[in-house]
């Protein structure tokens, strides 16, 4: 029997709890701007290492969709973090994970 499917997928759920739990703390504490500043400030360098293997052919069209899209999530993420701020991570997180 292969453990690994198992342990990598049990990685990344308590990892993808940990980072909503403390991204409610830091909310509460710092508020829904400065926290999603944050959240983005530790993202965006993770993601950059994958740009390289990004196929450099996109339609010029897909640049409008891709920064309409980005300004759609800031707003969502503004709204969860500040609904994380109000209320509690346990009723908010289920609650925005049935979108």
């Amino acid at each position: 029997m292969n453990l690994v499917p198992f342990l990598v997928s049990l990685t990344m759920t308590i990892s993808w709890g940990v980072t909503w739990f403390l991204s409610a703390r830091a909310s509460k504490k710092l508020g829904a701007i400065h926290s999603l500043f944050l959240f983005q400030l530790v993202g965006i360098p993770l993601l950059l290492p994958i740009f390289p293997f990004v196929h450099p052919h996109v339609p010029a069209i897909n640049f409008v969709y891709i920064i309409l899209l980005g300004i759609w999530i800031t707003i969502g993420m503004i709204a969860f973090f500040y609904a994380t701020k109000v209320g509690d991570i346990s009723i908010v997180n289920p609650i925005s994970d049935t979108y």
